[in-house]
């Protein structure tokens, strides 16, 4: 660029992503767990780390307890240091689900208040100014879920970049009924065999959202959508990537 003589030139800074994980249920890396009600706390940093390998700059705050003033004011100064900020746990109903009241009493009208997804119905993205909330579930496999369709996008825009949900495609080797009225996404297996690429569940497990390990492998989703009811083996189906 000197040798050019370009003074100069146009940049994109990372959109900073501050992730807040909140529930007195809730111990943070690295803390001991004092009862059996108790879970080690890795939302957080499942979350950072999906904001990172899209190309954000995740920061990581501390824990936070079922306390609406403490959770208001961590909140609030995530976004005075963050381009969007990110919650899980606290939005679905619930005697201490604080986090959607203190949305609430910020007055903005949500851009997405609840989504008619499986996982994930539970979530809510805000936009103040040019800050974004965005207000996910506690459960860890709705919460990589939710971020990669809603918090991705965002962080692309900060880039620059094409914000547009791209779809892969992959051959089917089973069938796959539909378990609810919503849109679903399943996590899946993907191969290449004889030059096409093939989808499977082995190893997948069914059950609870809490069901992290189904995202390892760097597993991609299958996307149902509400207008299909069911896949045949064979069908070519859409997924998207959880990682680029």
């Amino acid at each position: 660029l000197a040798e050019l003589g370009v003074v100069n030139v146009e940049i994109v800074c990372p959109p900073r992503v501050g992730v807040i994980a909140a529930g007195s249920e809730i111990v943070d890396v690295g803390e001991e767990l004092e009862n059996d009600s108790q879970i080690r706390s890795s939302n957080n940093v499942l979350l950072a780390s999906l904001a990172k390998h899209w190309g954000a700059e995740p920061i990581l705050f501390p824990v936070i307890k079922d306390d609406k003033k403490l959770i208001r004011d961590t909140i609030k100064e995530a976004l005075i240091h963050c381009d969007i900020v990110v919650t899980t746990g606290g939005v679905s109903v619930g005697d201490f689900d604080y986090v959607r009241d203190i949305i609430n009493e910020y007055g903005t009208e949500p851009i997405i208040n609840g989504a008619a997804i499986k996982p994930g119905r539970h979530v809510r993205i805000l936009k103040f100014g040019e800050k974004y909330l965005c207000s996910f579930p506690g459960f860890p496999y709705s919460a990589a879920v939710t971020f990669r369709l809603y918090a991705v996008p965002i962080i692309l825009y900060f880039l620059g970049l094409d914000t547009a949900v791209k779809n892969s495609y992959a051959y089917l080797q089973q069938d796959y009924v539909r378990k609810t009225k919503f849109s679903e996404f399943a996590s899946c297996f993907c191969y290449e065999e004889k030059g096409k690429i093939l989808l499977d569940f082995n190893g997948k497990r069914v059950g609870s959202s809490a069901i992290l390990n189904n995202l390892l492998d760097n597993s991609p989703l299958l996307i149902i959508s509400e207008s299909v009811q069911n896949y045949k083996k064979g069908d070519l189906v859409p997924i998207i990537k959880m990682v680029p």
